[in-house]
């Protein structure tokens, strides 16, 4: 059997299909038999307690369909609109005659408490003999085929969109917005819960199918996080933009916040930046979802570069200045010769209305400085000379093959003197595939995002990332280290001596360090200890004397800053007994103490914040950004997931709002990016590996230096994986 990926394609574009479960009565086991009698396939409809539906004859079991070499030939896909109960039989019935995909539309399983959760495994238990798609979902529909085995109402145009939704009843309200607006569709799947085909698996198959260039995505959980970057990055090479919606993303962790790391990933910021490392197009309604989505399409082979906005109202071009400024795409200044001092350009009267717009819009388009043009209208759409007004459009996009994008706000049904609904200047216009919106928000936001993304790819283009090699054998290693057991447990770090270790064997550098362990002999010959161990490192070593950073290591004080168990600047033995002294008398008699440690005061640098956290979802997880006692303060933490290069982690530190500090202001030269970015691939490789044992690992402050002079951590906190 092929794997689930190639298995894809089969299952899109079924030639024989049993639908086992077919009637006359139930939502879908009606509504998707009629689809598939209208769709170019062979069907044979499965159900023992009727004779035929909708007029064809109806099977008593699966034994009963045709065997090989027999008419029609074996079924190829299977639709089940059963009972739950009843599935695990039918696939196994399913296998015996040979079928090798199924997509179970039934409902009651892992969704549904713990018996529908059993019902689940047993059916996953199948997997490695027959493709699932499902269950709990609404099916899918290849519209470039017409294969549709889904309840689907609006005819949607042929085109390069293709949807995947996790909600079935997206996936169809979805389907019903993107028919409305004119945007060509190639397919649409709704993956339910999973059981066989994931969401991931879907978008390779996406990335590879030359009829697909956009994929607009409805996410509410990741089942395959690894898989899910994998194909990520193929849609990126492809130049191919995925535009997502994600249900959740401000849901906080369970587990308590004991690190840096794990207080700053949390689900929707993991998301938030796999989707940034690999270009992923994120908005926050299923409004921005279409709207992206569909201009996406419409506008894939031609420039966006500089857009000319022009208003019928000039109210409405100055809202709209005000909203691409806030996106990111202030109106740049129009060539003189265009007559038109501002952009938007304010064009009331004739020349917004009728046939006559056709000549205003070639004005624009025909120059050699303008690659598209935004229409602003605030009217009413359903008079006759409007819909003459969208005809003039459609003419002017098609003469000069730019793209024409028009914003219209007004009623959308017909009033009082207006035409009728079908002759509606806003229906003309999208059924010529011009991307329409009814408000100008929407359509700013989704130019601004597009722009943004095609800047990103060609930046990731140019920087090599797309020819990337990921490590050998890293995918598998990185889907082994997903981790989805309960997040809540008691939390241990290792001890200092077992931190320094795990970061010598990482290739993780540290500041010299000198640990003195506690022992049963008590603290004031600890304190003496580490006096004796400060002179040896720094006091009265000839005349160049070195002050000293004490730090004592005791369980429970995992912020020894805040805690007051961190002392600088210690220059001679009173100062350091003083400070000694002072952090045993602050914590419980009863804390165990592991030891103090002793590290030089060091100048210069830049304090920068480097971790790591194991995600449920997608594995190890590599933080960076501003270091020291303001890193949960601060926004700009950004996390990268593991393998990645130095390369790419040059090009995403580059992108990170501490850059301008590493680069070098004020009179200082830049930083030593190359530490940095050697310290973040070594982290995530030693996270890759270790992630069964070691759920987060912090380095703040990683101090770094001028160019060539490299960096180290200061302070470093491993935590233990495990219940």
């Amino acid at each position: 059997m092929k794997d689930r990926i190639r298995a894809v394609d089969d299952l899109l574009s079924p030639k024989v299909v049993v639908h086992i479960g077919a009637s006359e009565s139930g939502i879908y086991p009606s509504d998707i038999f009629r689809s598939l009698l209208a769709s170019p396939v062979t069907l044979h409809a499965v159900n023992p307690r009727r004779r035929e539906v909708f007029g064809q004859s109806c099977l008593a079991s699966v034994d009963d369909l045709p065997k090989r070499g027999q008419g029609e030939g074996r079924a190829d896909l299977a639709i089940l609109t059963i009972p739950a109960a009843a599935v695990p039989a039918a696939l196994a019935d399913c296998i015996e005659a040979g079928i090798e995909q199924a997509v179970i539309i039934s409902s009651g399983f892992a969704e549904a408490g713990a018996e529908g959760r059993a019902l689940q495994t047993q059916i996953e238990a199948l997997g490695d003999r027959i493709h699932i798609l499902g269950p709990n979902c609404a099916g899918f529909a290849n519209i470039t085929a017409g294969i549709t085995a889904a309840r689907l109402y609006s005819p949607a145009a042929k085109g390069c969109i293709s949807l995947i939704s996790q909600s079935g009843a997206l996936m169809m309200a979805l389907h019903g917005a993107f028919a409305e607006k004119g945007a060509g569709l190639r397919a649409v799947v709704s993956v339910g819960n999973q059981a066989g085909f994931t969401l991931a698996d879907f978008l390779h198959h996406f990335a590879a199918d030359p009829g697909t260039e956009v994929v607009a995505a409805f996410i509410e959980g990741m089942s395959d996080g690894a898989e899910f970057v994998n194909a990520a990055k193929k849609c990126l090479a492809a130049g191919k933009p995925v535009i997502a919606v994600k249900s959740g993303r401000t849901e906080l962790g369970k587990r308590l916040a004991a690190t840096h790391t794990a207080a700053l990933v949390g689900e929707g910021r993991v998301f938030e930046a796999v989707c940034r490392q690999y270009g992923i197009i994120l908005v926050d309604d299923i409004e921005d979802l279409v709207a992206a989505a569909s201009l996406a399409a419409a506008t894939i082979h031609s420039p966006l570069g500089r857009i000319a906005w022009i208003a019928q109202s000039g109210g409405l071009g100055s809202l709209v200045g005000d909203l691409a400024k806030a996106a990111g795409i202030e109106p740049e200044p129009l060539p003189p010769e265009l007559g038109a001092a501002l952009n938007p350009v304010d064009l009331g009267g004739d020349c917004m209305r009728g046939m006559a717009i056709k000549d205003t819009l070639l004005r624009f388009l025909n120059h050699n400085q303008v690659d598209s043009v935004v229409v602003l209208f605030a009217k009413n759409p359903n008079r006759d000379i409007e819909v003459e007004t969208s005809e003039g459009i459609i003419a002017a996009r098609n003469a000069s093959g730019k793209p024409v994008i028009v914003v219209w706000v007004g009623p959308s049904l017909p009033v009082s003197g207006g035409l009728q609904l079908n002759r509606s200047a806003l229906l003309e216009l999208s059924r010529a595939g011009i991307p329409l919106f009814s408000s100008p928000g929407p359509a700013v936001r989704a130019l601004g995002r597009l722009k943004t993304w095609r800047g990103f790819r060609d930046e990731w283009i140019a920087a090599g990332l797309a020819k990337e090699a990921p490590v050998a054998n890293a995918i598998e290693i990185a889907k082994d280290t997903v981790v989805r057991g309960n997040a809540s447990r008691t939390l241990r770090f290792l001890g200092q001596l077992e931190t320094l270790s795990c970061l010598e064997k990482a290739g993780i550098p540290f500041v010299h360090s000198v640990f003195v362990p506690a022992d049963s002999n008590g603290n004031e010959l600890l304190v003496l200890r580490t006096i004796a161990s400060a002179e040896g490192l720094s006091f009265g070593t000839g005349t160049k004397s070195v002050a000293l950073v004490l730090k004592l290591i005791a369980a429970g004080y995992s912020h020894k800053s805040d805690a007051g168990l961190v002392a600088l600047n210690l220059g001679s033995v009173d100062a350091l007994r003083t400070a000694a002294l002072g952090m045993l008398s602050r914590i419980p008699q009863e804390c165990p103490i592991e030891g103090f440690l002793l590290q030089p005061m060091v100048s210069g640098g830049r304090e920068v914040f480097i971790g790591a956290e194991v995600d449920p979802q997608f594995g190890p997880i590599v933080a960076f950004g501003p270091g020291g006692i303001l890193v949960e303060l601060l926004k700009g933490v950004d996390f990268l997931r593991p393998p990645f290069s130095a390369r790419e982690a040059s090009f995403f530190i580059q992108r990170n709002p501490v850059w301008p500090i590493l680069a070098g202001v004020r009179g200082t030269g830049p930083a030593d990016l190359d530490a940095i970015a050697r310290t973040l691939v070594a982290l995530g490789d030693y996270m890759l590996k270790h992630a069964k044992t070691v759920k987060s690992i912090d380095l703040n402050p990683f101090l770094v230096f001028d160019a060539g002079s490299g960096g180290f951590a200061l302070d470093a906190r491993i935590e233990e994986a495990g219940e």
